[in-house]
């Protein structure tokens, strides 16, 4: 009986301390965050720690810890590049854009081609955001070779569409449809082709959204 006795108390102590208020500190002028730093020192710890210097491609591994070699999130890592030169214009963004399209087609066998649809559609739309920041011609021609072959997966299975891989073009899903119509869309805003647009949007906005 003491024992409980003296137990209660420990016990209604536990309980209380478990009461935790949780308030949003943010914006209660506690710290700031300039965040044009932070976004500077994400760019440059990407490349510092995922950069292969030597065949000029972003490694799957920090600080070489892996060095594979994956196609698409080469797409994303390029992205943060470009964004990166057009918020500061510094040339040491910029430097690894001529590298970058030489390194990931030669790691990849001599092309851009991909058995995955979707894996060549982003990385046709960073060819797009290539070239609409350096105007030069390789990359929009890239980005078209890519596209005329990306549309290659349209068949008129379940309704129409992009399928997601060269040997299953039975298989229709949103990451092989949604990129292609965002493809369509920016060169439409460059080349002004109304065949690649109507075809593209109509798919995935209409039968992927009703399913």
């Amino acid at each position: 009986m003491k024992k409980i006795l003296f137990c209660l108390p420990l016990l209604l102590l536990a309980l209380q301390s478990c009461e935790i208020e949780d308030e949003y500190m943010y914006d209660k002028g506690l710290y700031t965050i300039d965040w044009d730093a932070a976004a500077d020192s994400s760019s440059v710890t990407l490349i510092d720690r995922f950069w292969n210097t030597e065949e000029n491609y972003f490694n799957y591994g920090n600080d070489g810890s892996i060095k594979d070699f994956h196609y698409w999130p080469q797409a994303h890592a390029m992205d943060v590049m470009i964004d990166a030169y057009n918020r500061t214009g510094d040339s040491k963004y910029s430097d690894l854009f001529d590298k970058w399209y030489v390194g990931i087609k030669a790691k990849n066998g001599g092309s851009y081609w991909n058995n995955f649809y979707d894996d060549m559609e982003w990385i046709a739309l960073t060819m797009i955001r290539l070239y609409e920041v350096t105007d030069e011609n390789k990359y929009l021609e890239t980005s078209q070779e890519m596209w005329n072959e990306i549309k290659t997966g349209w068949n008129d299975y379940a309704g129409g569409g992009i399928a997601w891989t060269h040997d299953q073009l039975w298989s229709k899903n949103a990451c092989s449809n949604g990129p292609a119509a965002l493809i369509a869309a920016r060169l439409y805003r460059i080349n002004g082709n109304q065949e690649d647009l109507d075809c593209l949007l109509s798919y995935p906005l209409i039968v992927l959204v009703d399913v």
